[in-house]
């Protein structure tokens, strides 16, 4: 079972996907959350898929001064800027083991049908496994 539920109807060809890989330090998640927040992207759906853990928690932006920040969040959402043409997928839950193959190729599917105009991955890695070549 893989689910896209969108409230935002608009043709995505022209925007941008950014998803954070699970990876170490959660740099990717991190950095997909400093930029949710940095430009103000809204919530527009989610994605609801048997792959992912059952997740459920607190915003991440959540700061107990604005009610609105404090709205729960589930394991894999979908966030928009129209200003920067960005759609944004907040994945904070884990894959379940023996299940990324069939995320994957679910979300590879999603990604084609939608026909961003470009899919960026945002990441990290170990110091240790990186060569000059990849630093500069």
């Amino acid at each position: 079972m893989f689910t896209v539920k969108l409230s935002f109807n608009e043709d995505l060809m022209t925007y941008t996907l950014i998803i954070p890989s699970i990876s170490i330090g959660n740099v990717g998640q991190l950095a997909t959350d400093l930029l949710i927040n940095s430009i103000a992207a809204q919530k527009v759906g989610y994605i609801d898929t048997a792959y992912l853990f059952p997740m459920v928690g607190t915003e991440a932006f959540a700061d107990g001064k604005d009610p609105a920040k404090g709205k729960l969040t589930t394991g894999c959402e979908i966030f928009v800027s129209t200003p920067h043409k960005l759609i944004i997928v907040q994945q904070r839950s884990p894959i379940i083991n023996g299940k990324a193959r069939f995320f994957q190729a679910e979300l590879r599917q999603w990604i084609k049908e939608k026909r961003f105009k470009l899919v960026v991955l945002m990441s990290s890695s170990f110091a240790h496994k990186r060569d000059r070549k990849s630093v500069v």
